[in-house]
């Protein structure tokens, strides 16, 4: 199953987001599109691409940031895929996306 996540603005150079969904009905397979690349494997930078990093977290949050030197065009950002697992119960589930909340209660500022 992919969700396709589309935007309605232009001139868009990042973005950070949470998905939520329930972990012991859906599985977190990763995203794609033509806009996109993980600097993981990126052997050099192009200023059209967003980089981004999605954290799993594997309890039912994938935690989503990602980057791009200049404005990325309007229409679809990436698709993200999740999998059904196989033992999971028939019925009505939600995959949520939300803000990205991120705390850090030792931090210091200076």
């Amino acid at each position: 199953m992919k969700l396709h996540c589309q935007y309605l603005l232009t001139e868009i150079a990042g973005l950070a987001f949470t998905f939520s969904y329930d972990a012991e009905v859906f599985e977190f397979l990763g995203v794609d599109g033509s806009n996109i690349g993980n600097p993981e494997n990126a052997a050099s930078v192009d200023a059209s691409t967003l980089y981004y990093m999605a954290n799993d977290s594997g309890d039912g949050t994938v935690m989503f940031a990602g980057a791009s030197a200049s404005a990325i065009p309007y229409g679809t950002i990436f698709n993200a895929e999740f999998g059904i697992m196989e033992n999971a119960a028939e019925g009505y589930y939600e995959i949520g996306v939300r803000p990205s909340i991120i705390s850090n209660a030792g931090r210091r500022i200076y």
